[in-house]
């Protein structure tokens, strides 16, 4: 998991990343997904949730990312 997070903080360096909405159907899941989004550290707006259609809800509701 460090090393996913590593790459994806790499990633997020070299180009613009949009909204992640991540969906957690089990009690691990959704400690892993928390311990994603704190390891990877990208500067972008991440939600968890537990439900498919309010993560779809959220993420229809974020601006896309900017090519700047």
């Amino acid at each position: 998991m460090m090393a996913l997070g590593a790459r994806i903080r790499a990633y997020a360096a070299t180009t613009p990343m949009g909204p992640l909405a991540l969906v957690a159907a089990t009690p691990g899941s959704y400690v892993r997904a928390r311990l994603y989004m704190t390891l990877a550290g990208a500067e972008r707006p991440m939600q968890l949730f537990t439900e498919l259609p309010l993560a779809r809800k959220w993420l229809e509701a974020q601006p896309a990312a900017s090519s700047a």
